[in-house]
């Protein structure tokens, strides 16, 4: 998932009960890749799901990682 309730806890874009609430979720699931395949074209949307997922893996201070592996820190 792309877009997550996250994005949206601070103002002008807060989303009340955020917390308690996973209808967010839900509908962001079955709304976003009409939305985006919408926004970007079907070639474009496939090729941006293939980069998302080919991402590395998000840094973790506990963990002990290899010489030269390659994590990220903060949005993808």
């Amino acid at each position: 998932m792309f877009v997550v309730a996250t994005d949206f806890d601070l103002e002008p874009y807060s989303i009340p009960n955020l917390e308690s609430n996973n209808s967010f979720a839900a509908y962001v699931a079955e709304k976003e890749e009409t939305a985006l395949r919408q926004f970007f074209g079907n070639t474009l949307y496939d090729e941006f799901i293939v980069g998302l997922a080919a991402l590395p893996v998000v840094f973790n201070p506990a963990t002990d990682y290899a010489i030269n592996a390659q994590v990220y820190n903060g949005s993808p």
